[in-house]
Protein backbone atom coordinates (compact mmCIF):
# COMPACT_ATOMS: atom_id res chain seq x y z
CA UNK A 1 0.00 0.00 0.00
CA UNK A 2 1.20 3.59 -0.72
CA UNK A 3 0.68 6.46 1.03
CA UNK A 4 1.40 8.39 -2.28
CA UNK A 5 2.86 11.81 -1.66
CA UNK A 6 6.63 11.33 -0.86
CA UNK A 7 9.07 13.77 0.49
CA UNK A 8 11.93 13.85 -1.18
CA UNK A 9 15.07 15.38 0.66
CA UNK A 10 18.19 17.74 -0.24
CA UNK A 11 21.55 16.53 0.21
CA UNK A 12 24.12 19.14 -0.25
CA UNK A 13 27.41 20.31 1.20
CA UNK A 14 29.64 23.35 0.79
CA UNK A 15 31.90 22.94 -1.18
CA UNK A 16 35.33 25.33 -0.86
CA UNK A 17 37.99 25.89 -3.52
CA UNK A 18 40.64 28.74 -1.93
CA UNK A 19 42.51 29.58 -5.58
CA UNK A 20 44.32 32.80 -5.95
CA UNK A 21 42.85 34.38 -2.58
CA UNK A 22 39.23 33.93 -1.15
CA UNK A 23 37.50 31.28 -3.72
CA UNK A 24 34.50 29.91 -2.46
CA UNK A 25 31.52 27.61 -3.90
CA UNK A 26 28.78 25.65 -2.39
CA UNK A 27 25.80 24.43 -4.37
CA UNK A 28 23.64 21.23 -4.06
CA UNK A 29 26.17 18.47 -3.98
CA UNK A 30 25.87 16.69 -7.61
CA UNK A 31 27.81 13.70 -6.32
CA UNK A 32 24.57 12.13 -4.69
CA UNK A 33 25.36 10.67 -1.51
CA UNK A 34 24.16 7.33 -0.35
CA UNK A 35 20.16 7.50 1.12
CA UNK A 36 20.85 6.13 4.89
CA UNK A 37 18.15 3.02 5.55
CA UNK A 38 17.73 2.18 9.03
CA UNK A 39 16.57 -1.35 9.17
CA UNK A 40 14.66 -3.06 12.52
CA UNK A 41 16.34 -6.18 14.67
CA UNK A 42 13.35 -8.40 13.82
CA UNK A 43 13.46 -7.94 10.41
CA UNK A 44 14.40 -11.64 8.82
CA UNK A 45 17.40 -12.40 6.33
CA UNK A 46 15.93 -12.69 2.65
CA UNK A 47 14.57 -11.51 -0.39
CA UNK A 48 13.89 -7.79 1.48
CA UNK A 49 17.15 -8.19 3.43
CA UNK A 50 19.21 -8.90 0.31
CA UNK A 51 17.26 -5.86 -1.60
CA UNK A 52 18.46 -3.56 0.80
CA UNK A 53 22.24 -4.72 1.24
CA UNK A 54 22.62 -4.89 -2.92
CA UNK A 55 21.38 -1.49 -3.53
CA UNK A 56 24.46 0.89 -4.37
CA UNK A 57 22.33 3.57 -3.36
CA UNK A 58 21.58 2.85 0.39
CA UNK A 59 23.79 3.19 3.71
CA UNK A 60 22.85 0.48 6.25
CA UNK A 61 22.74 0.65 10.10
CA UNK A 62 20.44 -2.52 12.06
CA UNK A 63 19.40 -2.35 15.07
CA UNK A 64 20.34 -4.64 17.73
CA UNK A 65 17.34 -5.23 19.79
CA UNK A 66 13.54 -4.45 18.85
CA UNK A 67 13.31 -0.52 21.28
CA UNK A 68 16.51 0.67 19.38
CA UNK A 69 14.60 1.48 16.00
CA UNK A 70 13.60 5.13 17.63
CA UNK A 71 16.69 5.76 18.72
CA UNK A 72 18.70 4.72 15.66
CA UNK A 73 15.72 6.87 13.65
CA UNK A 74 16.28 9.68 15.85
CA UNK A 75 20.38 9.68 15.60
CA UNK A 76 21.15 8.91 12.14
CA UNK A 77 17.81 11.38 10.56
CA UNK A 78 17.69 8.12 7.51
CA UNK A 79 16.21 8.37 4.49
CA UNK A 80 14.27 5.09 4.60
CA UNK A 81 13.07 3.09 7.52
CA UNK A 82 12.45 -0.79 7.13
CA UNK A 83 11.06 -2.88 10.27
CA UNK A 84 9.14 -5.74 11.04
CA UNK A 85 6.05 -5.57 12.74
CA UNK A 86 7.82 -6.97 15.70
CA UNK A 87 9.96 -3.93 15.35
CA UNK A 88 7.04 -1.48 16.79
CA UNK A 89 6.16 -2.91 19.74
CA UNK A 90 2.61 -3.56 21.59
CA UNK A 91 1.15 -0.72 19.58
CA UNK A 92 2.33 -0.18 16.20
CA UNK A 93 0.45 2.88 15.10
CA UNK A 94 1.89 4.89 18.17
CA UNK A 95 5.42 3.80 17.15
CA UNK A 96 5.02 4.66 13.80
CA UNK A 97 3.64 7.92 14.36
CA UNK A 98 6.88 9.00 16.81
CA UNK A 99 8.94 7.78 13.86
CA UNK A 100 7.18 10.19 11.36
CA UNK A 101 7.65 12.74 14.15
CA UNK A 102 11.75 12.37 14.75
CA UNK A 103 12.37 12.22 10.62
CA UNK A 104 9.67 14.02 8.64
CA UNK A 105 11.36 13.44 5.51
CA UNK A 106 11.65 9.59 6.50
CA UNK A 107 9.96 7.08 4.32
CA UNK A 108 8.74 4.53 6.58
CA UNK A 109 8.23 0.55 5.21
CA UNK A 110 6.53 -2.09 7.60
CA UNK A 111 6.77 -5.63 6.80
CA UNK A 112 4.77 -8.23 8.20
CA UNK A 113 2.90 -11.36 7.01
CA UNK A 114 -0.27 -11.63 8.94
CA UNK A 115 -1.18 -8.35 9.03
CA UNK A 116 -4.87 -7.75 7.91
CA UNK A 117 -6.51 -5.12 6.08
CA UNK A 118 -7.41 -2.86 8.60
CA UNK A 119 -4.31 -2.60 10.60
CA UNK A 120 -2.37 -2.33 7.19
CA UNK A 121 -4.96 1.16 7.31
CA UNK A 122 -4.12 2.29 10.46
CA UNK A 123 -0.22 1.89 9.93
CA UNK A 124 -1.07 3.68 6.64
CA UNK A 125 -2.95 6.65 8.69
CA UNK A 126 -0.11 6.60 11.41
CA UNK A 127 2.34 7.70 8.68
CA UNK A 128 4.11 4.44 7.07
CA UNK A 129 4.33 4.89 3.38
CA UNK A 130 4.21 1.17 2.27
CA UNK A 131 2.92 -2.25 4.37
CA UNK A 132 4.44 -5.04 2.39
CA UNK A 133 4.80 -8.76 2.74
CA UNK A 134 8.06 -10.61 3.64
CA UNK A 135 8.48 -12.03 -0.25
CA UNK A 136 7.65 -8.55 -1.77
CA UNK A 137 11.61 -8.15 -2.54
CA UNK A 138 10.39 -6.34 -6.03
CA UNK A 139 7.94 -3.82 -4.48
CA UNK A 140 10.95 -3.23 -1.95
CA UNK A 141 13.43 -2.65 -4.78
CA UNK A 142 11.01 -0.81 -6.89
CA UNK A 143 10.32 1.97 -3.48
CA UNK A 144 14.24 2.21 -3.80
CA UNK A 145 13.89 3.09 -7.17
CA UNK A 146 11.18 5.70 -6.61
CA UNK A 147 13.11 7.42 -4.44
CA UNK A 148 16.48 7.57 -6.29
CA UNK A 149 14.33 9.27 -9.11
CA UNK A 150 13.13 11.60 -6.83
CA UNK A 151 15.94 12.34 -5.09
CA UNK A 152 18.04 12.77 -8.48
CA UNK A 153 15.58 15.54 -9.94
CA UNK A 154 15.50 17.20 -6.45
CA UNK A 155 19.22 17.48 -6.87
CA UNK A 156 19.40 18.75 -10.50
CA UNK A 157 16.25 21.04 -9.46
CA UNK A 158 18.67 23.24 -6.86
CA UNK A 159 21.08 22.77 -9.61
CA UNK A 160 21.29 26.89 -10.02
CA UNK A 161 20.49 27.84 -6.18
CA UNK A 162 24.29 28.06 -4.37
CA UNK A 163 24.20 28.28 -0.77
CA UNK A 164 25.93 27.25 3.01
CA UNK A 165 23.19 29.02 4.78
CA UNK A 166 21.18 26.85 7.43
CA UNK A 167 18.10 28.99 6.49
CA UNK A 168 18.23 28.58 3.14
CA UNK A 169 18.89 24.84 3.31
CA UNK A 170 15.63 24.80 5.48
CA UNK A 171 13.95 26.48 2.79
CA UNK A 172 15.06 23.92 0.16
CA UNK A 173 14.43 21.16 2.26
CA UNK A 174 10.91 22.79 2.85
CA UNK A 175 10.69 23.38 -0.94
CA UNK A 176 11.52 19.79 -1.77
CA UNK A 177 8.96 18.42 0.38
CA UNK A 178 6.27 20.53 -0.92
CA UNK A 179 7.07 19.19 -4.74
CA UNK A 180 5.12 16.16 -4.89
CA UNK A 181 1.96 17.89 -3.90
CA UNK A 182 -0.94 19.84 -5.94
CA UNK A 183 -1.12 22.60 -2.68
CA UNK A 184 -0.25 26.30 -3.51
CA UNK A 185 3.06 27.42 -2.07
CA UNK A 186 3.44 31.00 -0.69
CA UNK A 187 6.80 32.41 -0.97
CA UNK A 188 8.19 35.45 0.77
CA UNK A 189 11.17 37.24 1.42
CA UNK A 190 12.36 40.80 -0.10
CA UNK A 191 13.42 41.51 -3.12
CA UNK A 192 16.50 40.13 -4.93
CA UNK A 193 16.27 36.88 -2.29
CA UNK A 194 15.63 34.43 -4.93
CA UNK A 195 11.85 33.43 -4.77
CA UNK A 196 11.34 33.18 -8.55
CA UNK A 197 14.39 31.02 -8.64
CA UNK A 198 12.80 29.02 -5.47
CA UNK A 199 9.58 28.84 -7.59
CA UNK A 200 11.71 26.83 -10.91
CA UNK A 201 13.15 24.43 -8.37
CA UNK A 202 9.47 23.58 -6.91
CA UNK A 203 8.20 22.92 -10.40
CA UNK A 204 11.43 20.98 -11.56
CA UNK A 205 11.63 18.77 -8.44
CA UNK A 206 8.16 18.50 -8.86
CA UNK A 207 6.15 15.13 -11.48
CA UNK A 208 4.42 17.79 -13.25
CA UNK A 209 5.22 17.65 -17.29
CA UNK A 210 3.50 20.77 -17.96
CA UNK A 211 4.90 24.39 -18.58
CA UNK A 212 6.72 26.90 -15.66
CA UNK A 213 4.71 30.03 -16.34
CA UNK A 214 5.04 33.26 -14.86
CA UNK A 215 3.55 36.14 -14.30
CA UNK A 216 4.15 39.16 -12.40
CA UNK A 217 0.43 40.81 -11.46
CA UNK A 218 2.07 43.97 -9.65
CA UNK A 219 -0.30 46.90 -12.04
CA UNK A 220 -2.53 44.70 -13.59
CA UNK A 221 -5.76 45.94 -13.01
CA UNK A 222 -9.09 43.94 -12.36
CA UNK A 223 -9.75 43.59 -15.69
CA UNK A 224 -5.93 43.05 -17.00
CA UNK A 225 -5.69 40.50 -14.27
CA UNK A 226 -8.66 38.35 -15.60
CA UNK A 227 -7.45 38.67 -19.27
CA UNK A 228 -4.25 37.83 -18.13
CA UNK A 229 -5.44 34.21 -16.38
CA UNK A 230 -8.28 33.59 -18.10
CA UNK A 231 -7.70 34.53 -21.67
CA UNK A 232 -10.82 35.49 -23.67
CA UNK A 233 -13.20 34.67 -26.21
CA UNK A 234 -13.68 36.06 -29.87
CA UNK A 235 -15.87 39.67 -29.44
CA UNK A 236 -15.49 39.45 -25.50
CA UNK A 237 -14.49 43.18 -25.86
CA UNK A 238 -13.34 45.76 -28.66
CA UNK A 239 -10.37 44.17 -29.98
CA UNK A 240 -10.73 40.63 -29.16
CA UNK A 241 -10.91 39.44 -32.91
CA UNK A 242 -9.66 35.65 -31.94
CA UNK A 243 -10.00 33.25 -29.30
CA UNK A 244 -6.96 33.80 -26.63
CA UNK A 245 -6.16 31.41 -23.73
CA UNK A 246 -4.92 32.88 -20.63
CA UNK A 247 -2.06 31.31 -18.57
CA UNK A 248 -4.33 29.04 -16.58
CA UNK A 249 -4.50 27.35 -19.98
CA UNK A 250 -0.72 27.94 -20.73
CA UNK A 251 0.38 25.89 -17.52
CA UNK A 252 -1.70 23.41 -17.95
CA UNK A 253 -0.49 20.22 -16.20
CA UNK A 254 2.25 22.71 -15.08
CA UNK A 255 2.70 25.33 -12.58
CA UNK A 256 1.78 28.70 -12.61
CA UNK A 257 3.70 31.25 -10.61
CA UNK A 258 2.49 34.43 -9.96
CA UNK A 259 4.69 37.01 -8.13
CA UNK A 260 3.83 40.38 -6.38
CA UNK A 261 0.30 38.96 -5.35
CA UNK A 262 0.39 41.61 -2.41
CA UNK A 263 -0.18 44.34 -4.85
CA UNK A 264 -3.38 42.57 -5.87
CA UNK A 265 -6.48 44.56 -5.99
CA UNK A 266 -9.75 43.18 -3.31
CA UNK A 267 -11.22 41.98 -6.95
CA UNK A 268 -8.73 40.19 -8.25
CA UNK A 269 -7.97 38.38 -4.91
CA UNK A 270 -11.87 37.13 -5.42
CA UNK A 271 -11.07 35.49 -8.36
CA UNK A 272 -7.70 34.33 -7.15
CA UNK A 273 -9.16 32.47 -4.29
CA UNK A 274 -12.24 31.06 -6.79
CA UNK A 275 -9.88 29.93 -9.03
CA UNK A 276 -8.02 28.52 -6.35
CA UNK A 277 -10.46 26.75 -4.26
CA UNK A 278 -12.90 25.47 -7.43
CA UNK A 279 -10.35 24.56 -10.03
CA UNK A 280 -12.76 25.68 -12.36
CA UNK A 281 -12.46 29.24 -14.49
CA UNK A 282 -14.52 31.33 -17.05
CA UNK A 283 -12.60 33.07 -19.81
CA UNK A 284 -13.71 36.66 -20.92
CA UNK A 285 -16.77 36.20 -22.86
CA UNK A 286 -17.29 32.83 -22.14
CA UNK A 287 -20.62 30.70 -20.70
CA UNK A 288 -18.71 27.36 -20.14
CA UNK A 289 -16.64 26.87 -17.09
CA UNK A 290 -12.44 25.41 -18.23
CA UNK A 291 -10.68 23.61 -15.71
CA UNK A 292 -7.89 24.63 -14.26
CA UNK A 293 -5.04 21.96 -14.23
CA UNK A 294 -2.27 24.03 -12.49
CA UNK A 295 0.02 23.91 -9.40
CA UNK A 296 0.16 27.43 -7.76
CA UNK A 297 2.98 28.71 -6.57
CA UNK A 298 2.51 32.63 -5.72
CA UNK A 299 5.08 35.02 -3.96
CA UNK A 300 5.65 38.64 -2.57
CA UNK A 301 7.78 40.73 -0.64
CA UNK A 302 5.22 42.41 1.41
CA UNK A 303 3.90 41.12 4.95
CA UNK A 304 0.62 39.48 3.64
CA UNK A 305 -0.42 38.82 7.60
CA UNK A 306 0.04 42.97 8.28
CA UNK A 307 -1.63 43.23 5.02
CA UNK A 308 -4.55 41.47 6.71
CA UNK A 309 -4.74 42.83 9.65
CA UNK A 310 -5.24 46.61 7.50
CA UNK A 311 -7.88 45.14 5.40
CA UNK A 312 -5.95 45.45 2.11
CA UNK A 313 -5.48 41.63 2.17
CA UNK A 314 -8.51 39.06 2.23
CA UNK A 315 -7.78 36.60 5.36
CA UNK A 316 -9.52 33.95 3.11
CA UNK A 317 -6.73 34.06 0.15
CA UNK A 318 -3.99 34.69 3.02
CA UNK A 319 -5.18 31.25 4.72
CA UNK A 320 -5.61 29.39 1.63
CA UNK A 321 -1.96 30.39 1.09
CA UNK A 322 -0.40 29.77 4.12
CA UNK A 323 -0.96 26.09 4.07
CA UNK A 324 2.61 25.60 2.07
CA UNK A 325 4.70 28.61 3.00
CA UNK A 326 8.09 29.83 2.44
CA UNK A 327 9.56 32.41 4.00
CA UNK A 328 13.32 33.34 2.69
CA UNK A 329 16.07 35.37 4.67
CA UNK A 330 18.04 38.50 3.21
CA UNK A 331 21.80 38.59 1.96
CA UNK A 332 22.28 40.44 5.16
CA UNK A 333 21.55 37.48 7.36
CA UNK A 334 23.44 35.20 5.06
CA UNK A 335 27.13 36.35 5.40
CA UNK A 336 29.08 33.31 4.97
CA UNK A 337 27.41 33.24 1.36
CA UNK A 338 28.60 36.77 0.13
CA UNK A 339 32.01 35.21 -0.63
CA UNK A 340 30.35 32.27 -2.45
CA UNK A 341 28.02 34.55 -4.27
CA UNK A 342 30.85 36.97 -5.47
CA UNK A 343 33.57 34.31 -6.65
CA UNK A 344 30.26 32.89 -8.49
CA UNK A 345 28.88 36.10 -10.12
CA UNK A 346 33.12 37.17 -11.13
CA UNK A 347 33.85 33.70 -12.70
CA UNK A 348 30.51 33.81 -14.53
CA UNK A 349 31.16 37.98 -15.95
CA UNK A 350 34.55 37.05 -16.65
CA UNK A 351 33.93 34.15 -18.60
CA UNK A 352 31.24 36.22 -20.75
CA UNK A 353 33.64 39.16 -21.36
CA UNK A 354 36.51 37.07 -22.44
CA UNK A 355 38.25 37.83 -19.17
CA UNK A 356 40.74 35.76 -16.79
CA UNK A 357 38.82 35.22 -13.58
CA UNK A 358 39.24 37.70 -10.95
CA UNK A 359 40.70 37.07 -7.32
CA UNK A 360 38.45 38.56 -4.53
CA UNK A 361 40.88 39.39 -1.67
CA UNK A 362 39.50 39.35 1.61
CA UNK A 363 38.90 42.98 2.49
CA UNK A 364 36.70 42.97 -0.48
CA UNK A 365 34.62 40.31 1.13
CA UNK A 366 34.82 41.89 4.27
CA UNK A 367 33.51 45.31 2.96
CA UNK A 368 30.63 43.62 1.15
CA UNK A 369 29.65 41.59 4.10
CA UNK A 370 29.79 44.68 6.12
CA UNK A 371 26.59 46.18 3.50
CA UNK A 372 22.92 46.08 4.28
CA UNK A 373 22.07 45.15 0.99
CA UNK A 374 18.12 45.95 0.35
CA UNK A 375 18.40 44.62 -3.37
CA UNK A 376 19.97 41.62 -1.71
CA UNK A 377 21.67 38.55 -3.81
CA UNK A 378 20.31 40.97 -7.50
CA UNK A 379 21.81 43.97 -5.98
CA UNK A 380 25.16 41.90 -5.03
CA UNK A 381 25.41 40.41 -8.39
CA UNK A 382 24.99 43.73 -10.04
CA UNK A 383 28.17 45.35 -8.15
CA UNK A 384 29.97 42.25 -8.78
CA UNK A 385 29.35 42.54 -12.37
CA UNK A 386 30.21 46.10 -12.42
CA UNK A 387 33.71 45.73 -10.26
CA UNK A 388 34.68 42.68 -13.14
CA UNK A 389 33.43 44.92 -16.16
CA UNK A 390 35.49 48.17 -14.86
CA UNK A 391 38.57 46.21 -13.06
CA UNK A 392 41.85 46.46 -15.69
CA UNK A 393 43.33 43.75 -13.42
CA UNK A 394 43.06 40.56 -11.70
CA UNK A 395 42.05 41.61 -8.55
CA UNK A 396 39.06 43.22 -7.43
CA UNK A 397 39.93 45.55 -4.52
CA UNK A 398 37.48 47.19 -2.48
CA UNK A 399 37.36 50.14 -4.57
CA UNK A 400 35.85 48.58 -7.99
CA UNK A 401 32.99 47.79 -5.68
CA UNK A 402 32.09 51.09 -4.41
CA UNK A 403 29.17 52.92 -6.11
CA UNK A 404 31.08 55.37 -7.29
CA UNK A 405 33.66 52.79 -9.05
CA UNK A 406 34.90 55.67 -11.53
CA UNK A 407 38.40 54.94 -9.95
CA UNK A 408 39.46 54.47 -13.03
CA UNK A 409 43.28 56.10 -13.85
CA UNK A 410 43.37 59.50 -16.80
CA UNK A 411 42.72 58.18 -19.81
CA UNK A 412 45.95 56.67 -20.72
CA UNK A 413 45.62 53.97 -18.50
CA UNK A 414 41.98 52.94 -20.50
CA UNK A 415 43.20 50.43 -23.22
CA UNK A 416 40.49 50.90 -25.32
CA UNK A 417 40.09 54.42 -25.60
CA UNK A 418 42.47 57.16 -27.63
CA UNK A 419 44.89 58.79 -25.59
CA UNK A 420 45.04 62.77 -25.29
CA UNK A 421 47.52 63.41 -27.79
CA UNK A 422 45.15 61.58 -30.21
CA UNK A 423 42.62 63.85 -29.28
CA UNK A 424 43.86 67.25 -29.34
CA UNK A 425 44.50 69.68 -32.39
CA UNK A 426 48.56 69.76 -32.79
CA UNK A 427 50.55 72.59 -31.02
CA UNK A 428 47.78 72.53 -27.65
CA UNK A 429 49.50 71.48 -24.77
CA UNK A 430 48.88 67.84 -23.52
CA UNK A 431 47.16 67.94 -20.18
CA UNK A 432 48.71 66.07 -17.59
CA UNK A 433 47.18 62.53 -16.10
CA UNK A 434 44.76 62.87 -14.00
CA UNK A 435 43.32 60.14 -11.60
CA UNK A 436 39.31 60.34 -10.82
CA UNK A 437 38.53 59.52 -7.40
CA UNK A 438 34.95 58.71 -5.82
CA UNK A 439 33.54 60.41 -3.01
CA UNK A 440 35.13 58.19 -0.44
CA UNK A 441 38.59 58.00 -1.60
CA UNK A 442 40.13 54.77 -0.90
CA UNK A 443 43.32 54.17 1.06
CA UNK A 444 46.87 54.03 0.29
CA UNK A 445 46.59 50.10 0.63
CA UNK A 446 44.22 50.24 -1.77
CA UNK A 447 45.64 52.73 -4.49
CA UNK A 448 49.00 51.34 -4.44
CA UNK A 449 47.39 48.00 -5.59
CA UNK A 450 45.16 49.26 -8.48
CA UNK A 451 48.57 51.05 -9.13
CA UNK A 452 50.78 47.48 -9.02
CA UNK A 453 47.33 45.74 -10.53
CA UNK A 454 47.52 48.26 -13.37
CA UNK A 455 51.66 47.71 -14.13
CA UNK A 456 51.44 44.10 -14.05
CA UNK A 457 48.45 44.22 -17.17
CA UNK A 458 50.73 46.36 -19.14
CA UNK A 459 54.02 44.13 -18.33
CA UNK A 460 51.99 41.31 -19.11
CA UNK A 461 52.13 39.48 -15.63
CA UNK A 462 56.30 40.66 -15.73
CA UNK A 463 56.65 41.59 -11.81
CA UNK A 464 60.03 42.38 -12.85
CA UNK A 465 59.29 44.38 -15.62
CA UNK A 466 56.13 46.09 -13.61
CA UNK A 467 58.20 46.95 -10.72
CA UNK A 468 60.38 48.86 -12.53
CA UNK A 469 57.74 50.97 -14.04
CA UNK A 470 56.65 51.29 -10.28
CA UNK A 471 59.64 52.40 -9.38
CA UNK A 472 60.23 50.04 -6.58
CA UNK A 473 61.53 46.23 -6.41
CA UNK A 474 60.58 43.10 -7.88
CA UNK A 475 60.20 41.81 -4.05
CA UNK A 476 58.36 44.58 -3.09
CA UNK A 477 55.50 43.74 -5.67
CA UNK A 478 56.16 40.34 -4.70
CA UNK A 479 55.30 41.21 -1.02
CA UNK A 480 52.59 43.28 -2.31
CA UNK A 481 50.57 40.57 -4.43
CA UNK A 482 51.24 38.05 -1.40
CA UNK A 483 49.62 40.28 1.23
CA UNK A 484 46.40 40.47 -0.74
CA UNK A 485 46.19 37.06 -1.43
CA UNK A 486 47.33 36.86 -4.96
CA UNK A 487 49.55 33.88 -5.78
CA UNK A 488 53.06 34.53 -7.10
CA UNK A 489 52.40 32.99 -10.08
CA UNK A 490 49.38 34.93 -11.23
Amino acid sequence: MNRGDQKAQTDQTAQMNRANGTRQHARVHRDHPQMICVLGASLPSGPLSRVVHQSDHLQTVRASAPGELTHLARQHQPHLIVADEADLGKDPGLTVQQLCRQVPTARVVVVSSSIDVHDAVTLIQSGASDVILPDEAPRLSAILDEMQTARSRVHAAFAEIHTADPQMRAAMMQIAAFAPGSLPVLITGETGTGKDLMAHALHAASTRTGAFVAENVAGLDDTLFSDALFGHKRGAFTGAIDDRKGLVAAAAGGTLFLDEIGDLSLRSQIKLLRLIEHGQYYPLGGDRPARADVRFVLATNRDLHAMVAAGTFREDLYYRLAVHSVSLPPLRERPHDIPLLVNLFARRTAEELGKPVPTVPPESIELLQAEAFPGNVRELRARVINAVTLSPGSVLLPAWFSPASEVLFAMEGCPNLPTPREQLPEGCPQPRPTVFFPETLPTLSEVGMLLTDEALRRCGGNQSAAAELLGITPSAVNKRLRRHGVSVGS
